[in-house]
C-alpha cells in the first residue's frame, strides 16, 4: 500500500536561535496538521552506525527525552496520523538513506511522543496511546542540510487522515 504525503503548510524555519526559541508546536487554522520543531538534543546517528550499546542508548534516550518533554504541551490527539521527521545535517553526503534513521531517532522521537516513564515506573501517555498503525503511519524522514551550527532544528509533521 502506498501513502502519499500531503504537501505541508507549516514549513521547519529556517532559523531559530537561542535557549527562548527552543521548542516551538504550530497548528493549522482547520486542526489536522501539527508541527514541531525542537533544537537537536544528541547526535543524529544511522542504524549503520557502529557504536557502543551504552552510547547508543544514551544517545536515544535523549532523543526521546527531547520529544517527550515537548509533546506535554500538545495534549492527545484524537484520530490516525501520518508522521515524518525532518532531521538536521551539517554536512551534505553524496549518499544518505533516510531510512536509516528511522529505526534509530525517529523510532526515540516517536516513542517520546507516545509515552513517558516516570521513576516509580508509572507510564503517562503523551500523544496518542500507541505508536502502532491504528494511531500514526510513519515516513521515511527528510534529510536536510543546514549550515549554521545553531541551526540545529528536528520538525515533526504530522497530518490526520482517514481510512474511509
Amino acid at each position: 500500500m502506498r501513502i502519499d504525503l500531503p504537501v505541508p503548510t507549516l514549513v521547519v524555519p529556517p532559523f531559530v536561535g537561542g535557549a527562548k526559541h527552543r521548542s516551538v508546536v504550530q497548528w493549522n487554522e482547520a486542526g489536522d496538521e501539527f508541527l514541531y520543531v525542537f533544537q537537536r538534543p544528541d547526535q543524529v546517528f544511522s542504524a549503520n552506525a557502529r557504536m557502543h550499546y551504552m552510547a547508543r542508548a544514551t544517545k536515544t534516550r535523549n532523543w526521546r527525552s527531547a520529544s517527550g518533554e515537548l509533546s506535554r504541551f500538545v495534549g492527545r490527539l484524537e484520530g490516525r496520523w501520518y508522521v515524518q521527521c525532518s532531521l538536521p545535517f551539517r554536512v551534505a553526503a553524496a549518499r544518505r538513506d533516510p531510512h536509516n534513521f528511522t529505526s534509530t531517532v525517529c523510532k526515540a522521537v516517536i516513542d517520546g511522543m507516545t509515552d513517558d516513564r516516570l521513576p516509580d515506573g508509572t507510564v503517562i501517555e503523551r500523544v496518542w496511546p500507541d505508536d502502532t498503525p491504528e494511531f500514526i503511519h510513519m515516513a521515511d524522514p527528510i534529510c536536510r542540510v543546514v549550515r549554521r551550527p545553531d541551526h540545529l532544528l528536528v520538525g515533526v509533521h504530522g497530518w490526520r487522515f482517514d481510512d474511509g
